[in-house]
Parts: structure tokens; sequence; C-alpha cells
């Protein structure tokens, strides 16, 4: 994540000197820790005693590579990895002094964890016959780096999909070739049967001869059917667990998203790496919108009094939001425009069913608009923030003043009253909200 300070200014005025909507990311960056022990051969000197380094690895085009300083002497060393289709994760290693003194190489591979940092084992071999037992934890817990994995990991599951999806097809010509097959061995079965009663009272060796040759080889061909079915057998059993295999690992990748009710109108994949960056302020703030949207279903069908579940939604979120502040939430750009008198207005969507927007309809629904003046010293930088930007803001939801003990109420558009044309707008209430703070998230 790349980040500017924003002097406060209304909503839509924060989009300042950030970078280029066209720049391309040059890859993820992981860091992580290689422990290698003794060498086999000497241990007790020091050059060849137990050592830790640091290794930056960088996650680019589905795979893993990284470049740490060799130790002794000027040279390189260089990492590639990948992520097999039972998210093992394999690295090899090659690395050589440039005065020629060593060259080694090095393998690792591991499961992707659970919970814990990842850990790869293996070992390093130089020409000279050393040996060293070696390790690479991932410092980042296991769901962060699946997150960052997510793509290789998703693509991965795609390609399991089809390969079962091909073996199914295959199995099932197999089961048909083989019914046909069964069908012919019955016809076989009842032809060897007829020769045998006609040949009962046959005298000649040579009626005997074929009627012998015709039972020899139905034997073969009954004995050819069973294997068949049996090697059947087999990859049908392979295929189920397969298909067990590929449900666990889509499960593993979806419960990066645990917790998050996206509305209908999102991308999940493209909330999958963002959404370890949700604050706890946030997820709040979704939990409280969930519970909202799902009882007020209930509500509907059974036509009970809805005025409780909004003023329950207003206590919570007043609680939660003191004057309506928040701070550095992860949302996404879904629509940047300019009202009527050229203020320039914005729509969010958070990673729940509610909008964030700016105020451009003008109506009178709050005293204050959130849009930002044709004056304000961020206004010339408001063409560089386009939808489907990924941003950090802060700022506040805009509310009236509280009285009589009430929660404050807020300002608020019901879904498809507001004068946006952002698809969320119409399924989704939009409360109306000013920043003070944005980041450009990549």
């Amino acid at each position: 994540m790349r980040s500017i300070l924003a002097w406060p200014v209304m909503f839509g005025a924060s989009f300042v000197s950030l970078h280029s909507h066209n720049a391309l990311a040059a890859g993820t960056e992981i860091p992580s820790r290689l422990e290698c022990s003794a060498t086999s051969k000497h241990p007790e000197r020091k050059s060849n005693q137990r050592y830790s380094l640091q290794v930056s690895f960088i996650f680019n085009n589905n795979s893993l590579q990284g470049e740490p300083a060799t130790r002794r002497h000027p040279g390189k060393e260089v990492y590639s990895g990948s992520v097999g289709p039972n998210r093992v994760i394999k690295i090899t290693g090659r690395g050589a002094y440039d005065n020629g003194v060593d060259d080694w190489h090095s393998d690792f591979s591991g499961p992707l964890g659970h919970g814990e940092p990842t850990v790869v084992r293996g070992s390093l071999e130089t020409k000279r016959g050393e040996h060293r037992n070696c390790s690479i934890t991932f410092l980042v817990s296991s769901d962060k780096l699946a997150a960052i994995l997510e793509p290789l990991l998703v693509q991965q599951e795609e390609q399991a999909r089809r390969q079962l999806s091909e073996l199914a097809e295959d199995m099932e010509d197999k089961r048909n070739a083989l019914h046909a097959a069964q069908e012919d061995l019955k016809k076989q079965q009842a032809d060897v049967a007829l020769k045998t009663l006609q040949a009962a009272g046959a005298s000649s060796s040579n009626e005997l001869k074929a009627l012998q040759a015709a039972w020899d080889k139905l034997s073969l061909a009954t004995a050819d059917l069973n294997d068949r079915q049996k090697a059947l057998d087999a990859v049908q059993q392979t295929l189920k667990e397969e298909q067990a295999k590929t449900s666990h690992h889509l499960t593993a990748v979806q419960t990066v998203l645990d917790g998050i009710v996206l509305p209908i109108t999102e991308d999940r994949k493209s909330w999958t790496m963002r959404v370890e960056t949700v604050p706890l302020q946030q997820q709040q703030f979704c939990r409280i919108v969930d519970e909202f949207h799902d009882d007020i279903e209930k509500v509907y069908k059974t036509h009970q009094n809805i005025d409780s579940l909004f003023r329950d939604r207003q206590n919570s979120m007043a609680a939660l939001l003191p004057n309506g502040e928040f701070s550095n939430w992860v949302v996404q750009v879904k629509e940047v425009t300019r009202a009527r008198d050229g203020r320039a207005a914005v729509m969010l969507q958070p990673p729940c069913r509610v909008m964030l927007g700016s105020d451009p309809c003008q109506s009178s629904l709050s005293k204050h608009q959130a849009n930002m003046p044709t004056n304000s010293s961020g206004d010339g930088e408001f063409g560089l923030v386009y939808a489907g930007d990924f941003v950090v803001v802060s700022g506040k939801v805009m509310q009236g003043d509280a009285s009589d003990n009430k929660p404050p109420t807020y300002a608020v558009y019901r879904p498809g009253t507001h004068c946006s044309s952002a698809q969320g707008s119409k399924q989704q209430d939009v409360f109306v909200t000013e920043i003070s703070y944005l980041v450009q998230l990549r």
C-alpha cells in the first residue's frame, strides 16, 4: 500500500497526487527467513556453522522469486518457487560466488499451512559435497499468504476442475464401452450355450475342438471384461478423491472472506486479497449492516413494526461511530462525477450491503452537503481516482444533532432514491459521508 497524508476536505476532495491509475504493481513482497544447520563436513569451523538470513520473496506472474545476499563472498543466489495443485509450495535455489570458490543448490517443499506461518523444509548441497538441512519460514500468517497466492490457487482449482471434468467424461466413455462389451459377452455366452446343445450328440473330434475353442475365447473375454471393470472402479475412486480434494481447496480459499457478506454487485475475487486489511471498526459496521438486512427481510415477511429496526441500527452505529467518525476504512470507488454546480462527488462501496457517498443530488435531506467546493485546493487532482480503484479513507457519516437521549439520525438515501447511476445505489442504502483523509490501496 502506498500512502500519502491528505489534508481535511469534503468528500471527493481527497484525491490528491497519489499514483498514476495505469501504473503496474511490481509484485507482492513476502518477508521470509532462511535458516540452515551446520554443514556435514567440519561443522566446528566458524564458516560452516548454523546461520539465518532474511529473504524477501516477490510473488508476481504466478511465481515466487527471491535473491538474498550471499554470506561469505560476493556472488549471487536466486530462488524460484511455485505452488502445486495440492497447495504444496516448492522452491529451488541456485547460487555461486563470483570468485568460483564454491557453488550450491537447494530444494524446499511444504504445504501451505493454516493459521500459523507456513514453513517449507529442504536441504542445501555444495559442489564440494557439503550438506545442510534448511528451512524457509514465511513471516506472514498462512491466511494472509493464501490471500497473496489466491490468484494462482484459484487458477489451479479451475484447472483441477477441468481435469476432473475430462476425467469424468473419459470414465463415462469407458462405462459405456464396458456396457457394450457386457452385452456382447451375453450374446457370446448364449451362442456358446446353443452350440453346446447342438453338439451334445456330436461324435467328430472337429466339432468338439471347435466347441472348446469357442469356450476358451469366451473365458478370455470374460477375464478381460473383469479387468476392465476393476480399472474403471479404480478410476472412479480416484475421481471421488480428487473431487473431495478440490472441494477442500476451494473451501480453504474462500475462508479468507469469512464474516464478510458482499453485495451481489461486487466481485468476490477483487476483495479476497484486500479483506484482511479491513479494520475492526469497519468489520463491526458491516456486521451491523448485515444484521439489519437479515432482520428487515423477516419483518417484511411477518408484517411487524419496522421502526424498531431503524432505531436499533441508529443505536448500534452511534456507539460504534462517535460523532459519525470512522478511520482507515477500505472501500472501492464506484463512481466519480461532478455536480451541476461543478463540485466533485463520488460513490464508495465498503465490503457490505451499504454505500458511502457524497450528496450531488442537492436535496434537502442533509443540511451538510458533503461535496468538494470548486475552489478546493484538491479539486485539480480529482481526475486521478477512477471507478474500480481501492482506497483507504477516514471521515464521518453525516448526522443530525441527538436530542432527548435519542441516538442521532443519519443522512441516508434509501435504495434507488439517490441520483447516482452506480448500480449499487439502486439496491443499497447510501449514507451521506465526508472524507478527511484518503490513500490509494495497491
